[in-house]
This record gives structure tokens, C-alpha cells and sequence, in this order.
């Protein structure tokens, strides 16, 4: 255990150990703080979600961060995990330039700590004080007090960077009943929906059929299908592979399922499949983690049909009362999505002048798409009035050729 401060109202350590991350009272207090927690990502801020970490990385990749009050109170909790982070360069969404930096990663994104400055000010320190370039938090919501507290904390002594700025973030509330869900949509919605599912059918000759996977007996058979799936999707065309049915993965999916956080679709039309999402499910949330679909069936929707039956299947089988889209914006997103707040990444760094070049260089170039994109955007808009005049004067001159 590597005590970093004495002083103040809280003392906060690092636990390092195996020992440690075991003991007993330390598991119970972490239990009651994530039951209390209001993180949308409370999931991996759990001690479920670390002993799952711990069956895939070694002991020196993790570790937990724990805040005790004056009478030596267990108050505040964080895992953390070591591993590498991508900061990279985009130009639209292809990334020109990456930088891998080695990040203490903050599970959860927010901390389990007391609204406390000084507490914030000593998890950095600590963590920047092994051998890592930067503390990363990866969802952290625009509106939370830890936010606003923590980063004018850290603002003092750190570099402090936003890397992609502040975007939308899509959770949708379930309803009680999938009546109430198909209440809430118009008919025109409704009657959509019902002509994509039915044509995706008959262009495949066979009934739909949505399988939900949250057992560990099923994952070997997701897997090998969803994979089919992903090879043919956008998402790997632009970002490469996502998803893979290695003995790793297959383990992986099994010690979820055997956690009880395991609720994963596949959509299929006869025995070929459609569209997956990789799901789990905590503290009645359900996290939208991963999806694809098959791009060759595209103009049927699969991946919207998907989700519309999902959704159904929230509302009558173990019922969660959100559900998390996660990271990022989407046109699915904002259409199921009917509570959308910000969220932000955040990294920090020590203050040297290689990390300062690192930030100021990013943000530059992030500024400089901005203004090209709105340059093209007004160039269009002008493009398209110049269009329309002429048209205007064409059809005047037709007019009168007419008369």
C-alpha cells in the first residue's frame, strides 16, 4: 500500500496487492458505495466489473485507489487500470497521427470519492506519480459537481485537456411495459418499423428472430456469429476489427454471462444473422456497448430493427430503467434516445513543455477542421442558391418560350 497524504480531511492510498484488494471490509464498503452510486457507469466502477480486470490482466496493471476519512472510515473508492491510450489526430473521423500514452485509467470515469478538492488533488498526484504520461477518464458527465470541482482543482498544477470537447451523450428511460414503449411512438414510426422488419424477412427468405445471449453456454455461438456480422459492417471498414471469437474473447464473454452482467442480441432472418449488440446489465442500467450490422442489408435496416426489438425485450424481461447508449452521438441514438445529456473526456498530464506542445497541437488542428468544415459547409449553402437562381431563370426562360 503506497500512502500518498496524511493530511486534510481525507487520506487517500494506493493498493497495489492482491491481499489488499481482497480484504474483507474494503469489499463491503466498496459494495454499499457503488449501491449508492449515481454514475450511470457505476458497472465499472464495481468491484464485479475489477475481478473480471483482474482474470485478464496482470496484478501490476491494476489498481485501487481508496479515500479514508479522520477516523480511518473507508469513504471514497476508485480501480484503476494501466494500459496504453490512443491520443490521436483526426481529420474527420480518420485519425492522421497517434500517440500512445501510458494512462492510469480511471474506471467509471467518476471517482467514488467525496465532493472534496483536496481529495482530487492526491488521486493525480499518486497516479502521476508512477510511471504513466497521464490520468485518463473517458465518460464524465458535463453536469456533474465532480467535474466542474475536480478540473478547476487539477487546472492549478496539471495540463488539463478535453480532447474531443463536450458531445452529446443518449440514455433512453424504459418503460414499464412494451405496450407503454409502443404507446410512445406514432403510428407512421410504428408503421415504418413494421415494413423494414418485413421486407429484411422476405429478402431473406425467413422469419426474424431476435436471441438474447446472457448465458455462458451461449456465448461460443454469439460469438462465431456476430463475427460474420462485424466483418461486414462500417465499423470495421473505418475502425478496423472490433469484435473476434478467440478462445480470450470467448473466455472473456463466459466470465461476464457467469457475473450476471451479460445481455447481448443477435438478430437473424432464418439461420443467417443481421445485426448483434454486445450488452450488459447493472444496477438497472443497461449499457449499449457494442454493435454492428451487415452493411450489405443496409437498405432494410437491420441495425434499427434490431434496437426496436431490443428495446421490447428491456421492458419485459428483467426490466432495467435506462438505457446507456455510451459513447458518442448517433441519428439511432437521438431517435431512441429520450434523455440526452454531456459528457466529456478528460486527460491530464504533468505541466512540461512536451505535454503543452502535445495538447496546444492537438487542439490547433481541431480548430483548423472546425473552420474548414464551416468554410465547405458555407460553400455548399452558397453553391445550392447560386443552383437555385439558376433553375429559377431557366424555368422563367421556358415560360417564356412557352407563351
Amino acid at each position: 500500500m503506497m500512502d500518498r497524504s496524511k493530511s486534510g480531511a481525507y487520506q487517500l492510498s494506493v493498493l497495489n496487492l492482491p491481499a489488499e484488494w481482497d480484504d474483507s471490509r474494503l469489499r463491503s464498503s466498496w459494495a454499499e458505495l457503488t449501491e449508492k452510486s449515481q454514475n450511470i457507469n457505476a458497472l465499472y466502477n464495481s468491484s464485479v466489473w475489477f475481478d473480471l480486470l483482474r482474470a485478464r490482466h496482470k496484478p501490476e496493471d491494476l489498481a485501487i485507489a481508496v479515500a479514508r476519512d479522520a477516523s480511518g472510515a473507508l469513504v471514497g473508492i476508485a480501480p484503476i487500470l494501466f494500459k496504453d491510450h490512443p491520443f490521436q489526430y483526426y481529420v474527420s473521423r480518420y485519425p492522421i497521427i497517434t500517440r500512445h500514452l501510458k494512462a492510469a485509467h480511471v474506471l467509471g470515469s467518476v471517482p467514488m470519492f467525496p465532493t472534496d478538492s483536496q481529495v482530487y488533488t492526491q488521486l493525480v498526484d499518486a497516479l502521476l506519480t508512477v510511471n504513466v504520461d497521464c490520468v485518463y477518464m473517458d465518460t464524465v458527465p458535463t453536469d456533474h459537481p465532480f467535474t466542474k470541482s475536480a478540473t478547476a482543482t487539477w487546472k492549478r498544477t496539471h495540463l488539463v485537456y478535453a480532447p474531443g470537447g463536450a458531445r452529446p451523450w443518449h440514455l433512453r428511460q424504459i418503460p414499464s411495459t412494451c405496450e407503454e414503449y409502443l404507446s410512445l411512438m406514432s403510428s407512421k414510426t410504428k408503421s415504418t418499423l413494421r415494413k423494414k422488419a418485413k421486407k429484411l424477412a422476405q429478402s431473406l427468405g425467413g422469419e426474424l428472430e431476435i436471441v438474447r445471449v446472457d448465458r455462458a453456454h451461449q456465448v461460443r455461438d454469439f460469438l462465431a456469429q456476430a463475427v460474420k456480422v462485424s466483418r461486414n459492417s462500417w465499423q470495421h471498414q473505418f475502425l478496423g476489427s472490433r469484435l473476434d471469437d478467440s478462445d480470450d474473447e470467448r473466455a472473456w464473454g463466459e466470465r461476464v454471462a457467469g457475473a450476471g452482467l451479460l445481455r447481448s442480441y443477435l438478430l437473424k432472418a432464418g439461420e443467417r444473422p443481421c445485426a448483434f449488440v454486445v450488452g450488459y446489465q447493472f444496477n438497472c442500467v443497461y449499457h449499449y456497448v457494442e454493435l454492428g450490422y451487415d452493411r450489405e442489408l443496409s437498405e432494410h435496416s437491420p441495425g434499427t430493427i434490431l434496437l426496436h426489438m431490443l428495446i421490447q425485450d428491456l421492458c419485459d424481461h428483467k426490466r432495467p430503467a435506462t438505457l446507456n447508449f455510451g459513447m458518442g452521438d448517433g441519428d439511432y441514438k437521438r431517435r431512441f434516445g429520450n434523455v440526452q445529456i454531456e459528457d466529456v473526456s478528460i486527460i491530464i498530464l504533468r505541466k512540461t513543455l512536451r505535454n503543452y506542445f502535445l495538447i496546444r497541437s492537438h487542439a490547433l488542428l481541431r480548430y483548423l477542421v472546425s473552420v474548414l468544415k464551416g468554410i465547405k459547409m458555407k460553400w455548399k449553402a452558397k453553391n445550392a442558391e447560386g443552383q437555385t437562381q439558376s433553375n429559377k431563370r431557366l424555368n422563367i426562360a421556358v415560360s417564356a418560350l412557352d407563351r
